[in-house]
């Protein structure tokens, strides 16, 4: 019988628990490519100067082998979130081909 009222007990504390959706899905993205001249690099991060205005992306989305070149245009896909709790801004640097 204990168990009973105990079961019953928990069940009714449980059920006025909500369970929230994890943080970061389901999220939508809108694309598009973006060009721009690097202006600057500040840390981790590098200004980039284009025809949608001045962006900063992290060093990170370079290869380490190629670190990005002040003076030089890049190109890349942006991702902004469209919905959800994503990360809010992705870039994607592309090569010659547009991979």
């Amino acid at each position: 019988m204990y168990r009973f009222v105990f079961s019953v007990c928990a069940l009714g504390v449980m059920s006025g628990c909500e369970l929230s959706p994890p943080v970061g899905g389901p999220c939508t993205y809108e694309e598009s490519v973006v060009s721009g001249v690097v202006t600057g690099e500040t840390g981790y991060n590098v200004t980039i100067s284009g025809e949608t205005g001045e962006f900063t992306v992290s060093k990170e989305y370079f290869p380490e082998d190629a670190p990005p070149v002040e003076g030089e245009t890049y190109t890349f896909r942006r991702s902004l979130i469209a919905s959800g709790t994503c990360t809010p801004e992705i870039y994607h640097l592309l090569d010659e081909t547009g991979d």
